[in-house]
């Protein structure tokens, strides 16, 4: 079985080798493995992608499948071809054309004192 982001190992491995990407405005990237990819304003991944944690504020198109530790929406997405994520978190607007599996996680409940 082929490791994830999720392995904290494989984590740690990833963060030394791989990169990390902005987008600022409007502009695209190309698919592949990620340490962290952050969006502000409008951008479109093409192809696969893989990374740690991806973070979107505006608006973001990833065309292909993505693997992503960590997924923060603030405004919209749209994921082509499905989505794996340890993580999910969206204000606005989160549409996944495919499969979706993510860890659920139970909201925090405030109880007061």
């Amino acid at each position: 079985m082929r490791p994830t982001v999720f392995d904290r190992e494989e984590n740690r491995a990833l963060s030394e080798k791989k990169p990390s990407a902005t987008v600022r405005g409007a502009g695209e990237l190309s698919g592949g493995d990620y340490t962290k990819i952050l969006i502000l304003g409008s951008g479109t991944i093409t192809g696969d992608v893989r990374a740690e944690r991806l973070r979107s504020f505006g608006s973001g198109e990833l065309q292909g499948f993505s693997e992503i530790g960590s997924l923060s929406v603030v405004g919209s997405a749209s994921l082509g071809d499905g989505l794996t994520a340890g993580r999910v978190r969206a204000l606005g607007a989160l549409n996944v054309r495919g499969r979706l599996e993510a860890r659920r996680e139970r909201p925090a409940v405030n109880r007061g004192s």
